[in-house]
C-alpha cells in the first residue's frame, strides 16, 4: 500500500463568506518532482522491452500530439489514463450581442481521471508530515542547535533550499 504524507492547513470553510469559521483540512505533500526523463527512467526499468530513451521521445511526442489536437478542438480519451480537455476562462458579458472574443483570457487544459485513477483512496495510507516551511525550519533550528554546541552559532541561517512553497490550493503545497 502506497503512504501519502499530508499536512494540514486552516482555511475558511467558505471562502465567500468573510463570516464563515475556519476548518482544518488536509494537504498532499508530495515527496518528489519527477521530470519527464525520470518517468521514462522509470517505465523502462518496469521491464519494458523499451528503453529509456523509447520511452522518452514517446512521453515527448505525446505532449506534443495532446497539445496539437486540444487546439484543434478535440477532446483526448487516454483509456485508463483519462481524459484530457479545454475550458475557456473569459469575462462576463452583459449580453450576447456584446461578447467579443477578445472576453475570452485564457484556455485551461483540464483532465478528468480515468478508471486507473478511481479508487485511489482504497489504495493508500496516510502519513501527517509538516509542511515545508515547518520542515524548513525544523532544519534551520537542527543545523542552529549544533552550530551552538559547537561553538559556531551565527544567530541565523538561510541555508538548506528555497523558502518558495506553493498555496493551499496548489498541488502539494502548504
Amino acid at each position: 500500500m502506497a503512504t501519502i504524507h499530508y499536512s494540514l492547513f486552516l482555511r475558511k470553510e467558505n471562502p465567500a463568506d468573510s463570516e464563515s469559521e475556519q476548518k482544518v483540512y488536509a494537504q498532499a505533500q508530495y515527496t518528489t518532482v519527477m521530470n519527464e526523463y525520470e518517468l521514462a527512467k522509470h517505465i523502462a526499468e518496469h521491464n519494458s522491452k523499451y528503453n529509456r530513451a523509447d520511452v522518452l521521445g514517446v512521453i515527448l511526442s505525446l505532449v506534443d500530439c495532446i497539445k496539437e489536437l486540444l487546439l484543434d478542438g478535440k477532446r483526448i480519451r487516454l483509456g485508463e489514463l483519462g481524459t484530457f480537455y479545454l475550458q475557456i476562462k473569459s469575462k462576463g458579458a452583459d449580453s450576447v450581442d456584446t461578447f467579443v472574443t477578445a472576453d475570452i483570457t485564457g484556455l485551461i487544459v483540464k483532465w478528468s481521471r480515468g478508471s486507473a485513477f478511481v479508487d485511489l483512496l482504497d489504495q493508500a495510507s496516510f502519513e501527517f508530515v509538516g509542511r515545508r516551511k515547518a520542515q524548513q525550519l525544523t532544519l534551520e533550528q537542527e543545523k542552529e542547535s549544533l552550530r551552538i554546541a559547537q561553538g559556531t552559532s551565527s544567530g541565523s541561517s538561510s541555508e538548506g533550499g528555497s523558502s518558495s512553497d506553493e498555496s493551499p490550493e496548489g498541488e502539494g503545497g502548504d
